[in-house]
């Protein structure tokens, strides 16, 4: 069996701009610098069933499957679910609402499996066409860290009364000291 990708068919792309992680709101009166920790994941699209071995479901899969077909095919030998793990630098003015954003850099390869050029038996001879969308190993992953106003929920949230221990000498009555006079 081999691989024929279609040249004209398969590119690499950036996929939409989506949310990682949870929304950071900065209620204080301070610009906040930090390091922010961030889990990533992509994962890889296919028509092919899970029986093709597109991506393979172990470590062990058989070399002799699709995928192992597919990156003797291709020349690349992709990471089909990959997993990050990045620390953004994070700057929010007092105010205002921070989130990071990212855009997974990913491959479409469009191509036949094929036969045997030359099979024993004419009925034996197939072609199998399959569109896969995966990771690409050509673009890095983006990404960005967005900032807004905020909503008035938020901004009612931050103004909230923070009670705190009322004074415990005499607290209703006026000020009074000894060097008054």
């Amino acid at each position: 069996m081999r691989v024929h990708p279609e040249d004209d068919y398969s590119f690499a792309y950036y996929e939409p701009a989506r949310q990682v992680g949870e929304n950071y709101v900065n209620c204080t009166r301070a610009t906040l610098d930090r390091e922010r920790p961030l889990k990533f994941t992509a994962r890889t699209i296919s028509d092919l069933p899970a029986p093709a071995g597109l991506p393979p479901a172990s470590a062990t899969a058989n070399p002799t499957n699709m995928n192992g077909q597919f990156t003797t095919g291709t020349g690349t030998t992709p990471a089909w679910s990959p997993e990050a793990t990045r620390t953004v630098k994070e700057v929010i003015s007092p105010g205002e609402v921070s989130w990071i954003e990212t855009q997974s850099g990913r491959q479409r390869t469009e191509g036949w499996f094929t036969s045997n050029p030359t099979p024993a038996d004419p009925h034996q001879d197939w072609r199998l066409y399959t569109v896969l969308d995966y990771p690409s190993p050509q673009l890095a992953d983006r990404f960005y860290q967005r900032t807004g106003p905020m909503t008035p929920a938020e901004l009612s949230r931050c103004r909230s009364s923070r009670p705190s221990a009322e004074t415990p000498n005499d607290a209703g009555s006026p000020a009074a000291g000894a060097d008054r006079g």
